[in-house]
């Protein structure tokens, strides 16, 4: 169980930095 809601916030966090550096000139 802890593993599958690590793996979620990995992509979370991953997903958030994608975001964050596409906005990023």
């Amino acid at each position: 169980m802890m593993s599958l809601v690590s793996a979620c916030v990995i992509v979370l966090l991953l997903g958030s930095g994608e975001t964050q550096v596409a906005t990023q000139p």
